[in-house]
């Protein structure tokens, strides 16, 4: 299993629009790795299988980046209804034989209940809204739930509720936020853990607790945030990586609100924790 690590950063990106924060000041010299833009993954399975996860609204900036023809992508993975990680979606709403759109195939898209609910009406007017109905339409819908395994060929994708939109008291009941656990045909388990709380769900944490993870890629979104946060902090992907024990922990989703890239690279190497990048790729 081949992962790229389109984009790596939270949803302001750093540099953050027009941010004078020292992490941004540093960024907008440094460039390289400092940069990042929203987070999005690509995944090949060596099986013919090309899954995206999330699709962020510079989506298609980042496929040409990284090399990436995205005809070869005929999975999309959404974690939850946040616009940077599905305004991106527009370009496949949108496409159609009307607008002289030529596909070999549809895309198929797993996407949560209330994350599809909440992104058509943000992305469809009422009068294209039939669109999902219609047979002219180039992908099919999915819809996951929590704990509920689905088969792509030959790998096994599991969603886990992350328990990010329901940890404030303004959340909604059913108002979903997924990881995925994707295991390939060798066994080897990646978990992409994303817009995770500090404090895990205790079904989901139990969950995990029972698989050998090859790879874990955290939330690591604050330096320091407060236990009832919706993302996790350094301390907290620290205590995750020891209850969880996976062989890689790879930290993401990392905003400006945290340290800049080579002191978050010191702190988390103290812990064999990897910092993750802009295109970053790893082999599982």
């Amino acid at each position: 299993m081949k992962i790229t690590l389109l984009g790596t950063g939270s949803d302001h990106c750093i540099p953050a629009f027009r941010c004078i924060c020292s992490v941004c000041k540093k960024a907008r010299v440094k460039r390289g790795k400092y940069v990042r833009q929203n987070s999005c993954a690509f995944i090949e399975s060596g099986i013919g299988e090309y899954i995206l996860i999330d699709m962020p609204p510079q989506v298609l900036t980042m496929l040409s980046q990284n090399n990436i023809y995205d005809n070869k992508i005929r999975t999309v993975l959404i974690t939850h209804r946040h616009p940077d990680h599905s305004l991106g979606l527009r370009y496949l709403f949108h496409a159609s034989e009307k607008k002289k759109f030529r596909v070999d195939k549809k895309t198929a898209l797993y996407i949560p209940a209330s994350a599809l609910k909440s992104i058509s009406k943000k992305l469809l007017s009422e009068k294209k809204e039939n669109l999902f109905l219609s047979k002219e339409r180039y992908y099919d819908i999915n819809i996951v739930r929590d704990e509920k395994t689905f088969v792509l060929n030959e790998l096994q994708i599991t969603p886990i509720e992350t328990g990010h939109l329901s940890v404030k008291p303004s959340g909604k009941t059913g108002d979903e936020s997924l990881a995925y656990v994707i295991k390939d045909k060798k066994g080897k388990v990646c978990v992409y853990l994303l817009d995770a709380p500090v404090n895990l769900p205790e079904k989901t944490l139990s969950f995990l607790k029972k698989i050998k993870i090859d790879c874990l890629i955290g939330d690591c979104t604050y330096e320091k945030t407060s236990k009832t946060s919706g993302h996790m902090d350094i301390e907290a992907l620290i205590r995750l990586k020891k209850k969880l024990q996976p062989t890689l922990t790879i930290a993401s989703h990392i905003s400006h609100m945290n340290l800049s890239y080579k002191k978050l690279e010191a702190k988390l190497n103290e812990h064999s924790i990897k910092i993750a990048y802009d295109g970053m790729k790893l082999e599982i």
